[in-house]
């Protein structure tokens, strides 16, 4: 039996930060994210009829954002998209697992963790994923060595994954 409207409208919203986030790991531009993320919901609901529940419309979801995304990489000609195609096949089975979590109290979360760092790593996390400028550029923009660029969004992206962790921990105590 396909889920019906209401249900699938319902799910969309509730799932709106983590397929958005989904999409912009791919696409690192956030209008063209949000434009991908209006065409995936308009497809799914022009598709209801073939969407079994809840768990087939996640999945369907984030395989239709995944090629939807990649097209618009092409047709922006944007260049190569922040992750490819072997690194979102090693993260795909990550997804399933933060299926439980709201996405708002995830988004909430990275906000938090966010305001935590330093000044400096956050202009590393804006010019990285705000701006999608890749590791080397940033290293060219700010003077700095490659290396240096690599070992501080290392020690960020492991200070920003404990902090969430952490956060939502408290959360699923509370």
């Amino acid at each position: 039996m396909a889920l019906d409207h209401s249900h699938l409208v319902q799910a969309l919203v509730a799932d709106r930060a983590r397929l958005l986030a989904y999409i912009l790991s791919i696409l690192s531009d956030e209008h063209a994210a949000e434009d991908v993320y209006q065409e995936v919901c308009t497809l799914a609901l022009e598709k209801r009829d073939q969407i079994r529940d809840a768990d087939h419309l996640r999945a369907w979801l984030r395989v239709t954002a995944r090629h939807r995304s990649l097209k618009a990489v092409e047709r922006l000609k944007r260049g190569p998209c922040v992750l490819d195609d072997k690194m979102l096949d090693l993260l795909e089975p990550h997804w399933d697992s933060l299926a439980h979590l709201e996405s708002s109290r995830m988004v909430d979360a990275l906000r938090g963790c966010m305001k935590q760092l330093t000044p400096h790593a956050r202009q590393l996390v804006q010019l990285r994923y705000g701006q999608g400028i890749a590791s080397s550029g940033i290293a060219q923009k700010l003077s700095r060595p490659l290396n240096t660029v690599y070992v501080a969004m290392t020690r960020i992206h492991k200070q920003l994954g404990e902090c969430i962790r952490k956060q939502l921990a408290q959360g699923e105590q509370a």
